[in-house]
């Protein structure tokens, strides 16, 4: 199910039932600014997780998008945040991505189209 508001503030709930019988659902909440460049949505699961994205797409330059992405699981004591950025530019594209609480994870790639 997906409803609008006036706002423009969109509400998606999904749902879906394994074969054991077990029910897990999404309530979602996503903002959007395309003049802007910005979107927000979260998330709350049946799993009781609260996801958070914030994308930024041409805000600080042209062709720089920024994704910033956190989990908050309160029962597990555990959450992620993690900052992914991609800039294209003719005949460029790099990518960079760091999870902030596990920063020996990271992957950056540079590559330049076949003309």
């Amino acid at each position: 199910m997906k409803t609008r508001t006036p706002s423009a503030v969109s509400f998606r709930v999904v749902g879906d039932r394994n074969s054991k019988g077990v029910i897990k659902g999404d309530l979602e909440a996503k903002y959007a600014d395309p003049q802007n460049g910005v979107t927000f949505t979260q998330t709350w699961t049946t799993q009781n997780v609260l996801k958070s994205n914030i994308e930024l797409e041409n805000n600080l330059a042209k062709g720089l998008k920024i994704d910033i992405n956190t989990t908050l699981h309160p029962e597990k004591h555990s959450r992620t945040v993690s900052l992914a950025t991609n800039y294209k530019q003719p005949g460029l594209n790099t990518r960079a991505s760091i999870d902030l609480f596990n920063v020996g994870i990271q992957f950056y790639s540079i590559s330049k189209p076949h003309s």
